[in-house]
């Protein structure tokens, strides 16, 4: 049921539909994954096509380049079936449960987000870190 929303064999980052609610997003821009202007192009059409898939629940996003203390094979499998479980649940529960969490910890303001990102510019034009 795989079905490829960018061309893996060319592009930085990777989508696939793993069930009819759940997506995978899968950055692989060595050696860093940084985020470039390629990675951020992807990122929009893959952002589009989630955007026009009403079913879509679940987005996992994973690294190709993942380098974790725990075994690939055991996480990715736990991530898995998670994700697959929570793609099962009803949408009305999935939208009241992610309206509570928002409540208890807001998403940043505009505000602050503009903050955050101009330092990070900032980090970036540095010659040393």
């Amino acid at each position: 049921m795989s079905e490829s929303a960018v061309d893996a064999a060319r592009e930085p980052v990777r989508a696939e539909r793993r069930g009819p609610a759940y997506w995978r997003v899968t950055f692989d821009n060595p050696p860093l994954n940084l985020y470039d202007p390629e990675v951020e192009g992807c990122l929009t059409r893959i952002g589009y096509q989630l955007e026009a898939d009403a079913e879509v629940k679940v987005v996992v996003f994973d690294s190709a380049l993942a380098d974790r203390a725990i075994p690939d094979t055991e996480l990715d499998n736990f991530v898995e079936r998670f994700a697959q479980r929570i793609a099962s649940f009803d949408t009305e529960a999935l939208v009241a449960v992610k309206e509570i969490l928002n409540e208890e910890n807001p998403p940043p303001a505009a505000e602050s987000l503009k903050v955050t990102n101009a330092r990070f510019n900032w980090l970036l034009a540095r010659d040393s870190v």
